[in-house]
């Protein structure tokens, strides 16, 4: 029996592979838009903005029938369908533009459709270990992502589409947790009380999430305009950027293991405490000037929005209702994609600024200063964000 139910929860855990798709080809950002000179480099950008806004929206209209009208299983099928064919598809559809889009259209339905992902822990665990495992859900996706960074950056030397071949993963995670996963029961409401009653989405539920967003949106020009970065200071190419956001997402595996031990060290304070680090890696990355200055400030911005992506969700296991939880969970990850999709234009509108010469440094002082508004209104809000110590 404990076999099984293990198994159950390794088919949970690997959809979280999918948790960065989308992004992978991040460190080749800079090798695309040389592929592609009669494109504005915000243009191209949309190969990895596009993903995250049309998995915004799969998101939220399968977070609103998944469990109910629809099975989870059912759910990831499609989405792996999808996340395999529009993944890969752009290697060897690579000749139209808009036939890459569509590709990445498709690939954005498989990862919106992996977001069960999140409500699947929430109905599968018991409460008390609700932050390990998801926790454990986001090491398997930083893990995936520290693995696809250098061969991302490896494939971009070899030609600028060979790097969506790495969006196979999805094949192989897509069929384990399609065989082994089991599906959660339906609940039963009186059929009065399943008419009239409506979910209920507290304020400080819609306050996680608005500060997801603009939390993603700020630190995201980190990955995607490192390659970009690098080049401007004569640091690096795509092999080391691929590198630098594999460091990234290695301290999320790092992170991840830790939280459960963080939030009873921390309690309350962790939800303000964790925005420092980003707010510090920044003025290394912006002020470092030097290769390994710069990388430890990636891995220390990495350290902080992973506890934050992380506690989010587990706050809203604990804060949200029964009924509400799956939804909920889906919009703090739609918020967290939509914070992707605008992040590009973040990236221009901070041009504008005229701060610094080199181009991306205004974006990450935008960054700092936004971390650093936000850290101070969470150590007010602490107050609320008090939960007991035995659903931690």
């Amino acid at each position: 029996m404990k076999k099984k139910l293990l198994f159950e929860y390794i088919a949970i855990l690997l959809l979280f592979t999918l948790s960065g798709g989308g992004t992978f080809e991040n460190p080749a950002v800079q090798t695309i838009i040389n592929a592609w000179p009669g494109y504005s480099s915000s243009t191209v950008m949309m190969l990895i903005t596009l993903p995250s806004l049309v998995s915004m929206i799969t998101m939220l209209i399968v977070g609103k029938f998944v469990g109910h009208s629809i099975k989870y299983r059912t759910v990831i099928i499609i989405g792996t369908i999808c996340a395999v064919v529009g993944g890969v598809g752009p290697f060897f559809i690579h000749t139209s533009w808009v036939l890459i889009l569509v590709c990445r259209f498709l690939l954005g339905v498989g990862v919106g459709c992996y977001s069960v992902r999140n409500a699947l822990i929430v109905k599968s665990v018991p409460p008390q270990q609700l932050a390990k495992y998801i926790g454990l859900g986001n090491v398997v996706g930083s893990f995936t992502s520290t693995i696809a960074a250098p061969i991302v950056g490896t494939l971009a030397s070899i030609s600028w589409y060979s790097v969506f071949l790495v969006n196979g993963i999805a094949l192989v995670a897509g069929v384990i947790a399609i065989v082994f996963m089991k599906e959660p029961a339906v609940e039963i409401h009186e059929e009065e009380t399943k008419q009239k009653e409506k979910v209920h989405i507290s304020k400080t539920i819609w306050m996680l999430v608005i500060i997801q967003f603009f939390a993603t949106m700020t630190l995201y020009p980190l990955l995607s305009g490192i390659s970009l970065y690098l080049s401007d200071l004569n640091l690096g190419n795509a092999t080391i950027a691929g590198y630098m956001i594999s460091i990234y997402t290695c301290s999320g595996i790092i992170t991840n293991l830790a939280l459960p031990y963080m939030q009873r060290l921390f309690k309350n304070h962790l939800v303000w405490l964790c925005f420092m680090l980003p707010m510090s890696g920044m003025l290394l990355v912006l002020f470092g000037g030097h290769i390994i200055i710069i990388t430890l400030g990636v891995f220390i911005s990495g350290i902080g929005f992973t506890i934050i992506f992380s506690l989010f969700q587990v706050l809203n296991g604990i804060f949200s209702q029964p009924s509400s939880v799956a939804m909920t969970s889906t919009i703090i990850l739609a918020a967290n994609q939509l914070g992707v999709f605008l992040s590009s234009y973040f990236i221009e509108f901070s041009q504008y600024l005229g701060i610094f010469k080199v181009g991306m440094r205004n974006p990450y002082f935008l960054c700092f200063v936004t971390y650093l508004l936000i850290m101070i209104f969470m150590l007010y809000k602490r107050k609320e964000l008090e939960y007991n110590k035995d659903t931690a």
